[in-house]
């Protein structure tokens, strides 16, 4: 059973697929009502705006957003650093060498600095609706599990 990001497919593929939506075990902080820290926005649908705001005010939203989008690379794309496939999600081709590198860096737990976090920040706001999309996706696997 495959899962569809936001309802959209791409190039016959469900995007769901792509994100690794249904590689991880429930219940392991993938919503961002959790990294904001309120139990009450759990089960709540996202949008773009809010997803903008907590990526404003939340540095650790920022690690968690460049992870997801660096998981919706392809395996090519991941150990390439950069954009092989236009399928509409993860990083774009001009993002892709320096948001991989960081979202690297953040899988393997080593902190970001202030300059990454700004940078990597302003990148990301070009992502808030694919955030938008993964964050309901990842709720609407949760409901079904």
């Amino acid at each position: 059973m495959y899962y569809q990001l936001n309802g959209l497919k791409k190039n016959n593929r469900r995007v769901g697929q792509y994100c690794g939506l249904l590689r991880q075990p429930a219940g392991r902080g993938r919503n961002p009502a959790k990294i904001q820290g309120g139990n009450d926005m759990v089960g709540k649908e996202w949008t773009k705006d809010e997803i903008k705001h907590l990526l404003e005010t939340n540095d650790k939203m920022v690690s968690r957003s460049l992870v997801k989008l660096y998981e919706c690379q392809t395996d090519d794309e991941r150990s390439d650093g950069e954009t092989h496939e236009h399928n509409g999600v993860g990083f774009n081709g001009i993002d892709s060498p320096f948001l991989s590198n960081i979202a690297q860096r953040a899988l393997t737990g080593m902190a970001l600095s202030k300059k990454q976090l700004a940078a990597a920040r302003k990148a990301l706001m070009k992502y808030a609706g694919q955030l938008a999309g993964i964050a309901n996706a990842e709720r609407k696997l949760e409901a079904d599990e």
